[in-house]
């Protein structure tokens, strides 16, 4: 007899509990633009940058990505796909400095080969945007693609970036601007 075995894969990790059923069959997209960046995206990550107004559907979007490329994955390991809100990604970060383990955090956040990052905000202490350009560097240094989230335009976060790492936020990117108005 052959045993196989099929690793449990747990879709909703990271994912806030209000997307628990987000996935492509119930996005509606109307640009055949996004379908076709989705599509690439799936074949091949790499960087996205998502934004809109609240409500657009850029969670939903970002949520079926990540669940799409976890099933894609044959084993799911550390290096593999990971999901996280900014807030909690941002109180891990703060979680580390207080115990003197922020090293191992931040590996530990970073070390997926595509991180999905949502609801960045444009408004950050600088504590957050030296962290958000570790971030961007980090990403940039290791070839590992990144999904960001957010209600303001990349054009905003230009301004936040030195030049060198504003050069790497930019560099393989692409932009999807989701309009409309509010779905909840």
């Amino acid at each position: 007899m052959k045993i196989i075995k099929v690793p449990y894969i747990n879709y909703n990790l990271g994912v806030p509990r209000q997307h628990w059923n987000s996935n492509f069959s119930n996005l509606i997209i109307y640009d055949d633009a996004i379908i076709d960046v989705v599509e690439s995206f799936i074949r091949k990550p790499f960087n996205l940058f998502i934004w809109g107004i609240p409500g657009v559907g850029k969670t939903h979007l970002s949520v079926s990505l990540y669940k799409t490329m976890l099933a894609k994955l044959e084993v799911l390991d550390e290096h593999g796909v990971r999901f996280v809100e900014w807030q909690k990604f941002y109180e891990a970060i703060r979680g580390g400095m207080e115990d003197n383990s922020v090293e191992e955090v931040l590996d530990s956040l970073l070390s997926s080969n595509v991180l999905f990052l949502d609801d960045v905000p444009f408004a950050m202490s600088d504590f957050e945007a030296k962290m958000f350009s570790r971030f961007i560097v980090d990403r940039y240094n290791t070839t590992k693609k990144f999904v960001i989230t957010s209600n303001e335009s990349p054009s905003d976060f230009m301004a936040v970036f030195r030049p060198h790492e504003a050069d790497r936020f930019k560099h393989n990117l692409v932009i999807v601007q989701l309009t409309g108005d509010s779905k909840r």
